[in-house]
């Protein structure tokens, strides 16, 4: 469907075709087209970056995902775009690391003096 489009042949439509492709989860054809454009010249882009970030968040590439939104944190600290992802990532990975067998980091706490043990 979306190759059958009459879109001229430039690297606006290369953006379009990869962030189609995300939101149809062609997530392997999405990477393709942010490599190609990252080769192309864009591989400053925070938003190509945020958008393989989304792609892996979608196919549950967690940790691949939290390190792009990572890097994305570092080159620019005042984003808010895609930041809800990242939440909810960050909010996984949490619960992932809960259901490990053992003692968790940060499972004594103290709040105003009080010892609060977080039970998980």
């Amino acid at each position: 469907m979306l190759k059958s489009l009459s879109l001229p042949d430039c690297w606006i439509r290369d953006f379009f075709m990869a962030h189609m492709y995300t939101e149809l989860q062609m997530i392997k054809e999405a990477l393709q087209k942010y490599q190609s454009l990252i080769e192309s010249g864009f591989s400053k882009s925070t938003y190509i970056i945020s958008q393989i970030a989304v792609a892996y968040h979608n196919i549950r590439d967690i940790d691949q995902a939290l390190a792009l939104f990572n890097e994305l944190r570092e080159q620019d600290p005042f984003r808010i775009e895609n930041m809800d992802t990242f939440s909810n990532l960050l909010y996984v990975q949490h619960e992932a690391r809960a259901q490990l067998p053992g003692p968790q980091p940060g499972g004594d706490r103290q709040v105003q003096g009080r010892n609060l043990l977080c039970h998980r």
